[in-house]
């Protein structure tokens, strides 16, 4: 199977669609479900809500109320009556109770017990509560929900309102109170019927025979209505038993009012957005149960239910979204390609949640970042073998300054050059042409490998360039393309460590019989033109100028004066080392007027 970096740039995407798709299939549905989460927060936070018109009223069960009412939960039959005569007596829309009632009434000893002085407690209250909603057509929809095993449906005390009608009809005072979790355990999901029971907000709708009753299930709308607060029922059933009917008429009066426990330990359910108001609640986004069919209420009484866009239309804007890949070759178009279609989907996105539509976008994201980085990580690998391969190739012509300029793309094809002031070294065998010319080329050959391997690596150590080899001659330059504190020092440090390299080479050539090499240096320093000589097909990186041709000549004159190291008084000025240098004075060069020269002492 051929490796990633042997892939053409199609074959490479088509890998990518085939390895993305099952990604984006099993992480795009979570993903969407944190984005339309931080889309209700912030819209919310910076849109505002949408305004609602006669919003449900939430009578909540909280902490004080339990320390207020005398009696357990389960022998709470009158407070919950004096509830419900309270809603009568307030003209509410309509009641729902998200609350499991008893499902009997009390047994004859606890009745007996109630009746003893201590307290007025009766079946007779709740029921008369009831009764009074009805009189009142004020609807009632009570809470029933499956038992742990799912095979029951459990109804608060349907015994009780059995009495009021025939059993066949005691199914229309109930809701089904289970709600939808996602995948995540967030509550945004809110189905019309559960186990073709109807839900608590969907019993609601058809008891207040309201036009439009959803038949499928949809996301709750969290952009609409403000944070809800809540009416403790310990105060509620105070001020019925007051008479302030003034207060209840003005709190409850043609309002849907919604019954449950919003305690800090009980029935606590995560939601997308913070619905119950701070005031009341710390709990952040762990929110009362009854909340969620609160916001459920207001988004069916709104007709503003939240529908999935249909999937045909996510799985185009997914596939197209693998085009990315096209536009992403460098890191500069990557993110501009992330920022247009990452706007543009979370935009289109956000737009059609405002008009109640939801667009899964996870999907599509996933494939964007995927695309978008797998191009850069496929041309980054490409490039790094574009580099290998021509550090490899390369690395024995030109110097490893120069090599690494041109793999990162820091020498420009310009054939004009730049001026720059550089060290210039020329090298040469003594006496190598007499030499070779009795020797076989092959070993001739050998000789000189050997010999320029151990100068090359001189000049390299001293951070200098090789320009190119003539013969058995060398020309180096220190200063570019890399720019040095001191490229003269450079320049003389290398020339003396080819000195010394020169030495083991011959003590191993005289081991092997062969006669030892001698060598002459010239160094200059001064102004020189760098950068491309040649021919747009065949060019190299060279030094040009009058510099070069004074440090040829002085390489030249070390035959003549018999010093192994000459320089020029411009150099050694450079150089700035008081060093005991062999002052030769003034002596002319072919070609060009007299300099006053130094040199290094062969000792």
């Amino acid at each position: 199977m051929p490796s990633l970096l042997s892939l053409s740039r199609t074959q490479a995407w088509l890998v990518l669609i085939i390895v993305a798709t099952p990604v984006a299939l099993i992480a795009g549905p979570r993903l969407d479900l944190e984005i339309v989460d931080q889309q209700f927060r912030l819209l919310r936070q910076y849109y505002g809500v949408i305004s609602v018109d006669q919003d449900p009223v939430v009578v909540g069960i909280d902490e004080q109320t339990y320390q207020e009412y005398e009696w357990p939960f389960g022998l709470w039959h009158p407070y919950f009556g004096q509830f419900l005569k309270a809603m009568a007596v307030a003209k509410a829309k309509a009641v729902v109770m998200d609350v499991v009632l008893p499902q009997k009434p009390l047994p004859e000893t606890l009745t007996r017990f109630a009746d003893n002085g201590q307290y007025v407690y009766h079946d007779d209250i709740l029921l008369e509560g009831v009764l009074d909603l009805s009189d009142a057509n004020i609807p009632l929809i009570i809470a029933e929900a499956p038992d742990e095993s799912g095979t029951r449906i459990i109804r608060g005390y349907s015994d009780l309102l059995s009495l009021m009608t025939s059993l066949d009809d005691t199914d229309r005072f109930f809701g089904m109170a289970q709600v939808l979790r996602d995948p995540d355990g967030v509550f945004r999901r809110y189905a019309p019927y559960v186990a073709d029971r109807p839900s608590l907000a969907t019993a609601t709708l058809i008891k207040l025979d309201e036009a439009t009753v959803p038949r499928e299930e949809g996301t709750i709308n969290f952009l609409l209505g403000g944070t809800a607060k809540y009416v403790p029922l310990h105060t509620l059933t105070g001020w019925f038993n007051e008479g302030n009917v003034d207060v209840l008429t003005k709190t409850l009066s043609d309002r849907v009012v919604l019954l449950g426990v919003v305690t800090s330990t009980q029935d606590r359910k995560p939601l997308p957005v913070r619905i119950l108001d701070p005031s009341y609640d710390q709990s952040n986004l762990y929110q009362p149960g009854v909340i969620v069919h609160f916001q459920a209420l207001r988004t069916y009484l709104q007709q503003r239910l939240i529908h999935s866009v249909d999937p045909w239309l996510t799985n185009i804007l997914a596939l197209m979204l693998f085009m990315a890949w096209w536009f992403s070759a460098n890191f500069r178009s990557a993110v501009l390609t992330t920022l247009a279609a990452g706007m543009g989907l979370i935009g289109l996105s956000t737009i059609l949640l405002l008009n109640d539509l939801r667009l899964g976008v996870g999907s599509a994201v996933i494939i964007l970042a995927v695309a978008v980085i797998g191009r850069l990580a496929f041309e980054s690998m490409q490039a790094f073998q574009e580099r290998r391969q021509l550090k490899s190739t390369f690395s024995g012509y030109v110097s490893p300054p120069v090599l690494s300029l041109i793999l990162d793309g820091e020498i420009s094809a310009d054939y004009s050059g730049e001026t720059r002031r550089v060290c210039v070294l020329f090298s040469d065998i003594r006496g190598f042409t007499a030499r070779s010319e009795n020797q076989n080329p092959r070993r001739t050959i050998s000789l000189l490998n050997r010999y320029f391997e151990q100068m090359v690596d001189c000049v390299h150590r001293h951070e200098g360039t090789v320009d190119k080899f003539i013969g058995d001659g060398l020309m180096a330059f220190f200063g570019a393309p890399n720019s040095l504190d001191n490229s003269a020092r450079q320049g003389i440090n290398a020339a003396r460590d080819m000195l010394d390299s020169l030495k083991q080479l011959n003590r191993q050539l005289q081991e092997e019989g062969e006669d030892p090499l001698a060598i002459g240096i010239g160094l200059h320093y001064g102004e020189v033109v760098i950068g491309h000589v040649g021919s747009p097909g065949r060019h190299e990186y060279t030094a040009i100028g009058d510099t070069v041709n004074v440090a040829a000549r002085l390489e030249s004159l070390t035959r003549d004066l018999g010093y192994p190291i000459l320089m020029s008084q411009e150099f050694t000025r450079v150089l700035g080392e008081d060093a005991d240098w062999v002052d030769l004075g003034r002596h002319p060069l072919k070609g060009h007027s007299g300099m006053h020269l130094f040199a290094v002492d062969s000792a």
